[in-house]
């Protein structure tokens, strides 16, 4: 079993008007879905209140933001492939100081971010 490291980079938001363009083609394709951010563990790359473009059932490759629910967990986690191995992903959210403890099945991977709209930050600079 061979494992692949990757650095952890963070994700810079698309320009907005590429992700209205994408919201329109996810609506269309249905292969795409979108989530909106509840945590803070993913910052600063995503913020509470940002909106994410999902890619449905999207294989993840390291630095990618994955979607996933594991067994036991209330509701999916955004997170960031950190390592692949066979059949498997390592994540970790960008603001957690170490890895995740679990490993994550490509079986249990929802999806990867494609875009991220940035409501979270607009609405944190519109209140002032």
């Amino acid at each position: 079993m061979s494992a692949v490291r990757c650095m952890v980079g963070s994700l810079v938001p698309e320009v907005f008007g590429l992700a209205i363009i994408g919201l329109v083609i996810a609506s269309a394709a249905h292969s795409f879905s979108l989530v909106r951010v509840d945590g803070g563990s993913m910052r600063p790359a995503l913020e509470v209140g940002d909106v994410v473009v999902v890619e449905k059932r999207a294989l993840p490759s390291c630095g990618d933001i994955v979607m996933f629910k594991l067994d036991g967990d209330s509701s999916p986690t955004l997170h960031r492939a950190v390592e692949t191995s066979t059949g498997s992903i390592l994540t970790r959210g960008d603001a957690n100081p170490i890895r995740d403890r679990r490993s994550v099945p490509f079986g249990r991977v929802l999806g990867r971010v494609r875009w991220v709209l940035p409501f979270g930050v607009l609405a944190r600079r519109v209140a002032g």
